[in-house]
Order: structure tokens, then sequence, then C-alpha cells
């Protein structure tokens, strides 16, 4: 048995499918732009997105290893990580 948190959904074990996740960035403002990242081999680059006080989610894209966003807010943050 291995230490730490461990979910299994189903026979699924969840937290081997978001570990490792190295968070590389939160994303606030600008509320539009684009990052580019170095992404190791063999992981891709992944976000999280909030919510909005007003109950809405920036809009988001990946292409290779750079993010473009837009409608992020100081309350709807965007966070970036990469994982398998």
């Amino acid at each position: 048995m291995a230490y730490g948190t461990q979910v299994n959904i189903n026979g699924h074990d969840m937290v081997s499918i978001v570990d490792p996740t190295v968070y590389l960035d939160v994303i606030s403002t600008p509320a539009s732009g684009s990052r580019s990242y170095t992404v190791p081999s063999g992981y891709s680059l992944q976000f999280i997105a909030g919510v909005s006080n007003d109950n809405k989610q920036p809009k988001v894209t990946i292409s290779g290893n750079t993010i473009t966003w837009s409608n992020v807010t100081s309350t709807g943050l965007l966070w970036v990580f990469i994982g398998r």
C-alpha cells in the first residue's frame, strides 16, 4: 500500500492520472494573452480554469507548448501545469 492520497473510482486510480503534476503558472492578468513554456518529453501542457464572479470561465486553447486565453479575471484564475 502506498502512502499519501488515494482516490479510486470504479477501480481507476485517479491520483495517478494527475500525478506527477508540475504547476508552472497562475494567471489573473492580463485578461487576454498567450505564453509559451518548455515542456519535457512525455508531458503535455494542461490547465484548470476557475469561474469568475459572474459565473463565466475563461476561453483557453493550447497549441503545442503555448497556451492562449481570454476573459481571465482575478476571481476566475487560470492554473497552468504539465502532466501526463
